[in-house]
Formats: C-alpha cells, structure tokens, sequence
C-alpha cells in the first residue's frame, strides 16, 4: 500500500513530531520506572525484546506475558538485528550478533524510536481510510488530528506498549476490507485477514474485529457475484476460504512465533491461542474476578464520560430510523455494521475486563471507528439539509454547524488539553520523588545490592536485575494476582536481594516477606497501611521520607489521564510550568523508606 503524502499527512506528521518526539527519548513504559531512566534498565517491555537474543533465539515465552506483543517484539528484534549487523561490518560493534545485550542505552532508544514510528504510521493509516470514506482531505485531516489527541489513544504514541502496534494492524485490515468493497480482489480479504491476525498478536482482544471484517467480507462477496446469502454461505468459493484461514493463521504462528506450536507454556495468556474459550474462564483469568455489577458500575460511568463513546450508543438506537423509512433515508452497511460492533464491543469490555482496571484505554481498538461514526452522521445531517429549498438548507446549515461546534469545541479543546499536560508531566520525571528515590539508592549502592528489600512503589514489574545498583542485585517480584501456586513458584525468586510488589499482590507479598525478612522496605505513604501490623512486629522505623513540594503536586508524576484526573485542567497546566521554572520543586507520591532496627 502507497501513502499519497499530500500536504495534510505532511502537515500532521510534523504536528506529530512536534509534540510527541521528545518522548523517544524517554524511555520506560509505566511512570513508576521512571526512576530507572537513563540506568540501562527501561522496564520490562525493553528488556524482554532484548532477552530474544538470549537462548533460545527468538523465543517469546521470555517475554513478561508470553501472550501477546509478539509483533512488536519481533519488529524490535529485527531492527536490532540489523543494526548489530551493520555495527560488525563497520567495526563500531564487536559483541556476537546472539546472546547479551550490552549497549542497552542504544538499543532502548531504537526500540521507542520503532514505537514512536508505529504509532506515527497509526496516524498516516487513518487518515488514508478517512479520506477514502469520505472523499474529503480536509474531513479526513481533522480526523486524523482528533484521533492524534484523544487521550486514552495518544498515551499509545508516547507509551511503551504493543497495542500502539496492535492498532497499525487493526486499521490495515479496516483499510483493505474498505478496499474489498469497492474493487473486488481476494488479495485484499487475505491483507486484511493476516492483519487481524497480527493486531490479535499484538493484544489479544483485538482478535474481536474478526467478527465485523469477515461479516463485510461475506456480504461484499455475495453481492458483487450476483448469489443470495445462503447459497453463498455453503459455496465452493467460499468452502475453500474457510479452509485457508487456519492454514494461513498456523502459518503466521509459526513465522511470528514458532516457539508457541513447540513449547505452549500453559498460562492463560498462551491458552487463548488456540482453546480462545478459555478466556472467559473466571476461575482462571484473573480479568473476571471482580463481579460483574460491579464492572457494569465502573464502565457505565466512564462510559458517560466520553462524549464518542455515548454519542454511539445513540447512534445505536438511531438505526431504527431507517428501517422505518427505508425509501427515504438510505444507510451505508459499513454504518450500520460499525456501530452495532462498537456497542458490542463495549459491552464485552464491561463483561470481560472486570479486575479493576477501568481506564478508557481498554477501548482504544474502537477509537477510530468511535470517530469514523460520528463523522459520518454529521456528514450525512449536512447532505440531507442540502436537499432541502435553498432557504431552509442555507439557514439548517448555519444553525446545524453552530450547535456542531458548540458541542465538539470543548471536547476537542478538553482532549487536546489533557494530552498536553500528560506529555509536559511524563517530561518532568526527574522532578519526581521516585527519581530522588533512585539518587538515593545510587548514592547507598554498596548497602543497597547487599540487603534485602521490598517494593512496594509500583504497578510494573522490572527486570531481574536493576543495573543502577552495583554490584547488581538479583530482584524478583510478586505479581499480581496469580491464582496457580505452580505459577507463581515459577516467578518468585526467593534468593533474590529485591522483591518488587505489583500493587495488587499486597497479600501475596505479605506471605512472602515473613520468610524472607527483608531489612528495608519503600513504601508508597498510602499504601503502607496494609503493612502497618508487620512494621510494628518487626521493628522497622522510616529512614528517609520523599514527598512533593506541595499537596497539589502529588500526583502529577502520574502522567496516565484516567489516574490522574487534575491533567484535565488549566491550573494543571500552570502548576506543570512553574515546575520548570522551578526545578528544585517535586512531585509525585510521598514514598517513605523503612529501615528495620
């Protein structure tokens, strides 16, 4: 596929170098790591891409959830591969091309540059499909830049996550099912079809698009050769198709992933490769253990707080309206199946997401079609008053666009806002007290890398090694929420010198400890309680104390917008500059450090 580089993808890519370049060169996922920046040891994604190199090559299963991110992992490893090649040949690089990375500064930066770029193609890839929706560059560019400053879809653009890769895939399969509809090549099922594939790789409920693709596919065919439905579903054609699918998505495994037909690891995060059922498995998968009103409780409200997101549901009642007038008001099909699998998406989301993660990311594979629908509403209001007299259409218009505009200027305003503020936020990291928690223990390496200590500051587990402290100290870590004992025998160290808590597993971590008998703990202040009775028991007295300047700074180390809500706000904004006026101010949590007497 050709991108047409017309001014307006020039115009958005520059806008997105503009506000989003700077953070390549931050390098960790979770704001939590940030302590660690410029260590070497950028956090669990990084490091696992790294491990690829290690025996046995290319193995996924290293990676921190051997499930998903494999396209983005295997992207990263031929990039690094490439550039390890090319260091050899012109002799700046003399490590073996397999085994132990040892630059892990350079091949970080490669690995969020590749992120920065996947994330930039997500942009270029929808505005090609909105422009060839509707036919209009400028609709399509403004598009594109609501879709660049949604906040739950932009942290993609600036977080190290493989749903940013996820999506590219997502919209080449939308890309090219649109391209089936309108010149009927099989070759363009097949792309759209190895692409969901790749998108269900890169995060496993992506796999949902399957559903709406095959649907448009199926239509499409029936009506371009002339058959009724059901004697297309049960077609020779159409038989062999069927047929193909497994073989080309066996194929893709084993090109992807060959490790995962060999060694299938057994978790819940492999089992969905090829027993997907299993997913919805409560005893098992730790995303349904919180009940389900619950969840429906949770999602509702955020729901109600996205104005693309409820106007949606709308639409979905909307529908009515043709079906009630089918001679008057024509509806596009690509319409009709949209909306009814946004809403359908939704409320699988609020079904099967239920372990108390309830962030607007999580809705981010709908977020172009969120927008496509409404677009294409406003489109279709405008054309129909351009049928009417010409008086009626010139004032419906004025009036039409005035109430479009009162009502989309906020939203846009709000969301371009908050982006803002999150990115100036994650670009103070080193204001942040989990940096002058990482001075510190710099400052103490040779107590540090010799005592035992617990974490308990995070949601991210990190490598099992933390390079910062020297010599280096094996770490292990709790994670969060394993139900399987063999499963989390499997990920507890109980030799290492650090345990790092993910801050769900505060029981587990407590079980642990007792045996372990760490002589420090870093605590996060509101979260110390749950250790209160073990401090007391065992002795332990704060050693040393971070906190923010000020009470309003507290939790602007939190640059994710769901968490912290005051990003939404202009005082925010002037908070976040006084920060770089000011640079001996602080922010983030007050972590307090135990030491046991």
């Amino acid at each position: 596929m050709r991108l047409n580089f017309c001014p307006y993808t020039a115009g958005l890519v520059v806008i997105f170098f503009i506000v989003f370049l700077h953070t390549v060169f931050i390098l960790n996922e979770d704001p939590t790591l940030m302590a660690i920046y410029e260590s070497g040891d950028p956090g669990n994604l990084a490091y696992e891409i790294m491990s690829l190199f290690n025996y046995p090559v290319y193995n996924q299963h290293n990676y921190f959830f051997s499930g998903y991110g494999w396209p983005f992992n295997d992207i990263s490893f031929i990039v690094i591969l490439l550039l390890k090649l090319i260091g050899q040949i012109l002799g700046f690089y003399e490590q073996p091309l397999f085994g132990l990375i040892d630059n892990q500064p350079l091949f970080n930066a490669v690995i969020r540059a590749i992120n920065f770029t996947v994330a930039l193609a997500s942009i270029g890839l929808f505005f090609n499909l909105a422009n060839r929706l509707f036919d209009n560059k400028k609709l399509a560019f403004a598009a594109s830049l609501f879709f660049m400053f949604l906040p739950w879809a932009a942290i993609y653009s600036y977080w190290l996550h493989p749903d940013a890769t996820g999506m590219v895939f997502i919209l080449l399969s939308m890309l090219y099912t649109l391209k089936f509809t309108q010149q009927p090549q099989l070759s363009y099922f097949y792309i759209a079809f190895v692409s969901l594939i790749l998108a269900t790789f890169s995060k496993m409920y992506h796999g949902f698009y399957l559903l709406p693709i095959v649907f448009i596919f199926f239509i499409s065919y029936c009506q371009q050769h002339g058959i009724n439905y059901l004697t297309g579903l049960f077609s020779k054609p159409i038989l062999k198709i069927v047929v193909s699918l497994p073989i080309i998505y066996i194929l893709v495994i084993l090109i992807v992933h060959p490790y995962a037909v060999v060694d299938f690891g057994g978790d819940i995060y492999s089992q969905w490769l090829f027993e997907p059922w299993r997913i919805l498995n409560a005893e098992k998968n730790p995303h349904l253990t919180v009940p389900f009103i619950t969840s429906f409780q949770q999602w509702l409200l955020l729901y109600q707080q996205e104005p693309l997101i409820y106007l949606n549901v709308v639409f979905l009642y909307l529908l009515i309206i043709p079906l009630l007038f089918k001679k008057q008001i024509a509806v596009s099909g690509l319409f009709v199946v949209s909306v009814l699998f946004c809403n359908v998406y939704l409320g699988l989301v609020i079904f099967g997401n239920r372990m108390m993660h309830f962030e607007l990311r999580y809705i981010y594979p709908i977020a172009p079609l969120l927008i496509l629908n409404s677009i294409a509403v406003i489109r279709f209001i405008w054309r129909q008053l351009g049928l009417l007299p010409v008086k009626i259409t010139r004032y419906g218009q004025i009036i039409f666009a005035m109430g479009v505009s009162l009502y989309l200027l906020p939203v846009v305003a709000e969301n371009l806002l908050t982006t803002t503020n999150s990115l100036l936020a994650r670009a103070a990291y080193q204001h942040s007290t989990f940096y002058q928690l990482r001075n510190f223990i710099l400052q103490n390496n040779e107590i540090f890398a010799q005592s035992k200590i617990l974490f308990d500051i995070g949601s991210a587990p990190v490598p099992p090694k933390l390079t910062w402290i020297r010599p280096h100290a094996t770490l292990t870590w709790v994670p969060s929420k394993i139900i399987d004992k063999d499963l989390f025998r499997k990920y507890i160290n109980p030799l290492a010198k650090l345990i790092w808590v993910s801050w769900e597993s505060q029981d587990q971590s407590l079980a642990f400890i007792k045996d372990n008998e760490p002589q420090f703990l870093i605590l996060i202040a509101e979260r110390s309680q749950a250790y209160h009775h073990y401090i007391r028991n065992n002795g332990f007295k704060p050693m040393m104390q971070f906190q923010a300047s000020h009470e309003e700074l507290l939790w602007f180390s939190y640059w994710f917008p769901e968490v912290n809500k005051p990003l939404k706000t202009l005082q925010a904004t002037h908070k976040l500059i006084e920060i770089y006026r000011h640079p001996n101010l602080t922010i983030g949590p007050t972590i307090v450090f135990y030491r046991k007497s």
